[in-house]
């Protein structure tokens, strides 16, 4: 279903989570949520950008602290956030604007300092 209300936002964050609990807490390596399965979550979010930065933040936390294991962010993923906060009505144009400039910017200062792999990097500005 293509459903976007917020009771089927939260079940896919209550999916997302518990796949995530039984690959890292249960070691249960076929539930390993990889970059599809983040790429499919933030697509779900893409009518409430606060949960698909959201997303994107905790993976790329995930991948910091998990570097040989966790699902890195790719442009994708990127992509999927801006077009959440184009799509993001309540923010407004003018705040959606100013915070995919924000998310751009730390982009690049993180890809700057090592923390982000060059497929990261927005593919066109």
């Amino acid at each position: 279903s293509k459903s976007k209300t917020p009771e089927s936002l939260d079940i896919v964050s209550q999916l997302l989570h518990r796949m995530e609990y039984m690959y890292y807490e249960k070691n249960i390596s076929r539930v390993r949520p990889d970059e599809i399965t983040y790429g499919a979550v933030i697509d779900a979010f893409r009518s409430n950008a606060t949960r698909a930065e959201g997303v994107l933040q905790h993976m790329k936390s995930l991948s910091i602290a998990n570097p040989q294991t966790a699902a890195r962010p790719t442009v994708r993923h990127f992509n999927g956030v801006l077009a959440a906060l184009a799509n993001s009505s309540p923010l407004g144009a003018a705040d959606a604007a100013i915070r995919a400039e924000q998310l751009i910017q730390q982009t690049e200062e993180e890809f700057d300092e090592g923390n982000v792999s060059s497929n990261f990097l927005p593919d066109t500005m």
